[in-house]
């Protein structure tokens, strides 16, 4: 006898065992799929970027746009002033006339008498001339003899008169040769100056220095003196120079005032040649004014006397020292 399954008990064991494969494979799955391991669910896993540094965009500038001028208000017509009325004609004296004075008669000057001149004395002297001789053939007539002037009268207006010893001109002694040397001449005048100048400077604060103070201010002040100086002297470098070449040149005292303008320029030792100490004192005027002195040197002195010797190479170049 053939059984035939029930159609309803067949499908409740199906379902059952596809209900245990799906179970089955779902617990497969989150096994080996998921990770389970405690580390990764404590601290997860750190993202990472990678960060690109890109060059900025230039922007470029906007064009210059000229500002617009806004024209100006256009002023206002003021009424033009009254003309102001023309002033009278003031009438002018007229001259009154001036009467000459009538001119005076002229005396006309009356003629001195001119006083007769005197015979000199040595008019007495000379011989009158002997008269022609008329010779006969008897006799002959002598001339008279001449009266002769009496020795006395003579002798005294003729007699020269004592000079006196005191009214003689003395002879001066001749000069030494040293002494009509221009150096010397040019040292003489140079006392005579400096004496009239320390006269007039009795109550002006002066300091003498030289280029080698270098630790004082007036020091200071000389040597930029100097460097302005030799500057203006190479180029206005003398020809006396070129054509001489000398080795030593003159000594110069230059006087300048606290506000830097140059007072005087003497020549304490000459170089030996006038032309070149003339040369080296138109430098010195030629750089001034100088600068002003600085107010601590200012407090201590009114006038400062630099003394530098000077030598002018042939090659053009200018040594203050």
């Amino acid at each position: 006898m053939i059984r035939f399954a029930h159609p309803v008990a067949d499908d409740a064991g199906y379902r059952w065992a596809l209900a245990l494969a799906l179970a089955l494979g779902l617990h497969i799955a989150l096994l080996f799929g998921v990770p389970i391991d405690p580390w990764t669910f404590r601290f997860p896993a750190l993202r990472q970027f990678d960060v690109m540094l890109l060059p900025a965009k230039t922007v470029a500038p906007p064009p210059n746009l000229k500002p617009v001028s806004t024209p100006a208000p256009e002023p206002e017509p003021r009424p033009a002033p009254a003309p102001k009325p023309e002033p009278k004609p003031v009438p002018k004296p007229e001259p009154k006339p001036v009467p000459k004075p009538e001119p005076k008669p002229v005396s006309k000057p009356e003629p001195k008498p001119v006083p007769k001149s005197e015979p000199k004395p040595e008019s007495r002297l000379a011989l009158k001339p002997r008269a022609k001789t008329t010779t006969s053939v008897a006799k002959t007539n002598p001339s008279p003899p001449t009266p002769l002037p009496q020795a006395g009268e003579g002798s005294k207006r003729l007699q020269p008169k004592p000079i006196d010893s005191d009214k003689r001109p003395r002879m001066l002694p001749p000069l030494p040769p040293d002494r009509l040397n221009s150096t010397t001449l040019l040292s003489q005048v140079a006392r005579l100056e400096a004496e009239k100048q320390r006269q007039q400077l009795a109550g002006v604060r002066t300091k003498r220095v030289t280029l080698a103070d270098t630790r004082s201010v007036a020091g200071f002040y000389a040597v930029d003196w100097a460097r302005k100086v030799t500057r203006v002297g190479e180029m206005n470098f003398p020809d006396v120079a070129r054509r001489l070449s000398l080795s030593t040149g003159p000594l110069l005292e230059v006087a300048i005032r606290a506000d830097g303008s140059l007072r005087d320029v003497r020549i304490l030792r000459s170089s030996g040649n006038a032309e070149l100490d003339r040369a080296a004192q138109r430098i010195v005027k030629l750089a001034a004014p100088y600068p002003p002195f600085p107010d601590n040197l200012r407090q201590q002195v009114d006038l400062l006397r630099i003394e530098s010797p000077w030598r002018f190479d042939p090659v053009g170049r200018v040594q203050a020292r």
